[in-house]
């Protein structure tokens, strides 16, 4: 047979009994067998992770959640599945509550702080998923079976709720459980150890799950169905009528991603770019029966006059500001800074140095561990520590962005003004975007100046194609 499709679910489209019958239809369509990852339902990882922050005083949570999981599944298998299914999946899920409970039990037991069990946990939002889809779509005539990450060994490093995978140790195990004549349906959002212990992805790790699994299986394509069309030239929730984009380059939807584009999980184009797997965008709200594409991510980059195809805005960055006579020019001094974040498993964003001071962006979730580390690890060049927590970080991606140094001239006169303060402009460390830290409160207004500065003659049509030229 040719190469599998990896199809990712998320767990916005599965809210309710036609979200799951709409499945059915759309793994039909692909008329081959597929690799279907799929993510928790609907608010479910959010009641287990609510459960978790309660249950070292409270026990009582644990059975109520359970009991609620349970009604929920009981709800959508009345209105699936027939009447002589009912009892046997009924005993299926509750068998898999009966796990969760037990691990929940665990972490009461041991006051809420077991890491590698709170991971573990978390992560039957998505086995519960796994067992009701792969059942359901037996029901619907597939040959059809459900493989967990440990099942398949899909390993990861030893970061609990942010893991990377070990592509290299995951390849062997995937490829032999994934490749046969059968759909297979997998649990994103977690993967293992080499000693077996659960790893969380983070937020949206479905789809870095699924390009995981693309990668080591050479895929023909990763699709991701998403509740949205598709990439945008801006966040729909902050510009009116923003322009659908049919095409990006992996460049430019990782940069996206990481700055505010909340479309992709950030490490989701990683593992497909080195094997140039196409990673596809599709509306779930807009299928009619046709596998169609909003925005496709690849090595062939589309281009257009005004070089910038999109613009970002995220509220999830602070400066670590780092301050002392002559701090910048001291040798060895970046060097001393850059592994101690190693040390904590810490990659910043951007790093700027002057005489009396080094400031570095960093994720706001990553803070707290860097100034653990540097609170243990003084450093004798450095006299004050500030955090600048009240910025927002603005993104413009586009491939051949450096090339046009008007466009930029334009939008730095276009914000300009008494009412916005830009912090920081940061030109020339990616060949495809330039950035711009300006104060928190500014960044939806800013991001429409933009937005209208640059696509202001293209209001009147609905999406932008691009060009295509290869990337090498």
């Amino acid at each position: 047979m040719g190469k599998k499709i990896v199809v990712k679910f998320g767990g916005s489209n599965l809210k309710s009994g036609k979200d799951y019958l709409r499945v059915v239809h759309i793994v039909k369509t692909y008329n081959i067998p597929i690799v279907a990852v799929v993510s928790a339902h609907y608010g479910i990882t959010g009641l287990i992770q609510n459960a978790i922050e309660l249950l070292s005083k409270d026990r009582s949570v644990i059975l109520s959640l359970i009991a609620g999981i349970m009604h929920s599944y009981q709800v959508l298998i009345e209105e699936i599945f027939p009447p002589k299914q009912h009892a046997i999946l009924h005993k299926k899920i509750q068998s898999r509550l009966a796990e969760l409970q037990l691990v929940l039990f665990d972490l009461h037991f041991n006051g809420g702080t077991t890491g590698f069990a709170s991971d573990l946990a978390m992560s039957y939002g998505e086995r519960l998923s796994s067992l009701f889809i792969s059942e359901m779509l037996n029901t619907h005539g597939f040959a059809c079976s459900e493989k967990l990450p440990e099942n398949i060994g899909l390993f990861t490093d030893g970061n609990s709720s942010f893991a990377r995978a070990n592509i290299p140790a995951s390849e062997s195990g995937i490829r032999k459980h994934l490749s046969g004549e059968f759909t297979v349906v997998v649990p994103g959002f977690y993967g293992i150890t080499a000693s077996g212990v659960v790893k969380l992805l983070g937020r949206g790790g479905s789809d870095y799950t699924a390009a995981i699994i693309g990668c080591c299986l050479r895929a023909a394509s990763v699709d991701l169905w998403k509740d949205v069309e598709g990439f945008m030239t801006a966040d729909p929730k902050i510009v009116c009528s923003p322009l659908l984009i049919q095409n990006l380059g992996y460049n430019e939807a990782a940069e996206l991603s990481c700055f505010g584009a909340r479309i992709l999980h950030p490490e989701t184009v990683s593992p497909l770019k080195p094997v140039g797997i196409p990673l596809r965008i599709l509306d779930v709200g807009k299928f009619n029966g046709e596998i169609k594409p909003s925005t496709l991510i690849s090595g062939r980059n589309g281009t257009h006059p005004g070089v910038i195809k999109s613009i970002a805005g995220s509220d999830d960055f602070v400066i670590l500001q780092l301050h002392g006579a002559d701090v910048g020019a001291h040798p060895g001094i970046l060097a001393e800074v850059t592994g101690l974040l190693e040390v904590v498993g810490v990659n910043f964003k951007s790093l700027i140095t002057s005489q009396p001071g080094i400031n570095i962006l960093l994720s706001k979730a990553d803070l707290p561990r860097v100034s653990e580390i540097l609170n243990a690890h003084p450093l004798n060049t450095v006299s004050d520590i500030y955090v600048e927590d009240r910025i927002s970080v603005i993104v413009l991606v586009g491939e051949g962005i450096m090339d046009q140094a008007g466009i930029l001239l334009q939008v730095l006169g276009a914000v300009a003004t008494p009412d916005t303060s830009i912090h920081t402009v940061v030109m020339g460390v990616s060949a495809i975007s330039a950035y711009f830290i300006v104060d928190r409160n500014k960044c939806n207004e800013t991001i429409r100046v933009i937005h209208q500065t640059l696509f202001k003659n293209h209001q009147n049509i609905k999406q932008l194609s691009y060009e295509s030229k290869t990337s090498f």
